[in-house]
C-alpha cells in the first residue's frame, strides 16, 4: 500500500486473493482519495460485488433529437437564477484553503516534519467505541476529541523520547469532516435495511 499509483494510469488498483480457507476469495482495493472519500468507495464498491438487483426488462432506447441553440440558452439562464446565492462559495473556498497553506507554513519544526515518501508505516491501535464514547461524553466531547487527545499524548511521547522540547509546542492537525446532506446520509442507512453486506459497508 505504501506504493504511489501510477499517475499515467487510472488511481486505483484491485487485487483478488484466492486460495483462503472454505473455498473463499478477498478482494484488495486501493483507491486515490481523488476518486471519492470513505462512503463513496464503498458505495463503489458495494456497486461492483453485490448482485445486481431483480429490474424489469428495459424499454427500447430511442435516441432524443439534439436540442436546439434557443432552448440551451433558456435552461442556461434558468440555471444561473437558480443557483445565483451560491457565487460566493468559490471565493470563500479559496479564502479557506489559502489561510490553511499559511497555517501549515508555520508549522514547528520538528522531527516529524519530513517529506512524506515511500518509506511510511502503518500501525494499528484499536480503541473500543462504546468506551470512547462514554469518556468524550463524560468530559462534554466527542470521540474526535477523544482520538486527538491520544493522539497528541502519543506525538508528546514520541517527541519526549527523542530529546525534542514539547513545553509549549503547538502542532496543527486536520480532521476529515463529511459534507454530505443529510438525506445522502440517509440512502447509505436505508441500504443497511436491504442488505447485510451493504449493512457492514456503510457502516465502515
Amino acid at each position: 500500500m505504501r506504493t504511489l499509483l501510477d499517475r499515467s494510469r487510472p488511481l486505483w488498483h484491485l487485487w483478488v486473493v484466492t486460495g483462503l480457507p472454505d473455498g473463499r476469495l478477498a478482494v484488495v482495493v486501493k483507491l486515490h482519495h481523488a476518486i471519492g472519500d470513505g462512503m463513496a468507495a464503498m458505495r463503489l464498491i458495494g456497486t461492483l460485488l453485490d448482485p445486481p438487483p431483480p429490474a424489469a426488462e428495459a424499454p427500447p432506447w430511442i435516441p432524443a433529437p439534439p436540442p436546439r441553440w434557443r432552448n440551451l440558452v433558456r435552461e442556461r439562464l434558468r440555471w444561473r437564477g437558480r443557483n445565483a446565492h451560491r457565487r460566493s462559495k468559490p471565493g470563500r473556498t479559496l479564502r479557506g484553503a489559502w489561510q490553511t497553506l499559511q497555517q501549515t507554513r508555520a508549522a514547528p519544526r520538528t522531527s516529524l516534519n519530513a517529506p512524506i515518501g515511500t518509506t511510511r508505516r502503518l500501525a494499528v491501535f484499536r480503541l473500543d467505541l462504546a468506551e470512547a464514547k462514554a469518556v468524550a461524553h463524560a468530559a462534554g466531547g466527542k470521540v474526535n476529541d477523544a482520538l486527538l487527545t491520544v493522539i497528541a499524548g502519543g506525538l508528546r511521547d514520541v517527541l519526549q523520547s527523542r530529546g525534542e522540547p514539547v513545553d509549549g509546542l503547538e502542532l496543527r492537525v486536520a480532521v476529515a469532516v463529511s459534507l454530505r446532506r443529510p438525506d445522502e446520509r440517509a440512502t447509505c442507512r436505508a441500504r443497511r435495511h436491504r442488505s447485510g453486506s451493504s449493512a457492514r459497508r456503510c457502516s465502515t
